[in-house]
């Protein structure tokens, strides 16, 4: 599978990354759960993306189940939802322990979808302290931002602090909602960081061509796109979708916004919707 850069921090990442919010106890069982992270492996998907609040923390503590073996193998992220210093820490060292590691490769604040919460992770006493403290510690090595709803926020994030990488939507479904890649892009040029995609599938709601939402994704300007997978066969669709990436075509891309626009609507993408609308 191709790898490409992450960002400015030197290392590649497969082009394909697992997201792992499917991990918990309410979309799958837990043998289902070990055997997709398992056959993920084998298939080169070694870039796992989770957080704290999937499943209540189930998510980390099945993939620590897989990483008691394999911890050398796995690029691992996670995101920790605390805004103050104190309570990401305490809510970084939980982590650590329900997945069973003594580090993880990128830490990302979850979720800074406005001003207001981007100037309280941000100050003196905010969230973004004990990241960098944990850092220090050797208990992460990258520091990351995610949001999904503001393209200005994370613009304004990345000009602000040298975040190691930005996680943002880049689906197709989007892309007909306002693209964030025009306003975060530049930001991410100038200051070196990755910019990772999520919502490829526009959370499960795209019922299209798998094959042309993902390759959309791809032909954006990431080190990674990060996918939420069910089951084994999507895993292995989509990897196959992977290693065969090629740009869509412009009557591939006009299909693909046909059928992006039958389910693009703010009442199904969730994460586009204002605040104060949820």
């Amino acid at each position: 599978m191709e790898q490409r850069p992450l960002g400015s921090t030197g290392i590649r990442v497969p082009v394909l990354a697992l997201g792992c919010g499917r991990l918990s106890i309410t979309a799958m069982e837990e043998q289902e759960a070990l055997t997709l992270l398992q056959r993920a492996l084998e298939l080169g998907v070694t870039y796992w993306d989770t957080a704290t609040s999937y499943g209540q923390g189930e998510s980390e503590r099945r993939i620590g189940r897989v990483l008691a073996a394999r911890r050398g193998d796995v690029f691992l992220a996670t995101k920790i939802d605390a805004r103050s210093q104190d309570a990401a820490a305490q809510e970084l060292e939980e982590s650590l322990n329900r997945l069973g590691v003594d580090h993880v490769d990128l830490l990302q604040l979850h979720g800074v979808n406005d001003n207001a919460t981007l100037e309280r992770v941000l100050a003196p006493q905010g969230a973004l302290r004990a990241l960098e403290a944990a850092r220090h510690a050797g208990k992460v090595r990258y520091i990351g931002i995610t949001g999904h709803q503001s393209p200005a926020v994370l613009a304004r994030a990345l000009e602000s602090y040298a975040f190691d990488t930005v996680l943002m939507p880049v689906g197709s479904m989007d892309h007909l909602y306002g693209d964030f890649l025009p306003v975060v892009g530049p930001a991410a040029a100038r200051t070196g960081a990755a910019i990772l995609g999520m919502k490829v599938f526009g959370h499960g709601a795209y019922q299209g061509p798998s094959g042309l939402a993902l390759r959309h994704a791809l032909q954006q300007p990431v080190a990674a796109a990060v996918v939420g997978m069910s089951s084994v066969a999507q895993l292995e669709e989509n990897v196959r979708i992977a290693e065969a990436f090629t740009p869509l075509s412009p009557a591939e891309q006009a299909e693909l916004a046909a059928a992006a626009r039958q389910t693009a609507t703010l009442e199904q993408m969730w994460w586009r919707q204002p605040v104060a609308a949820r």
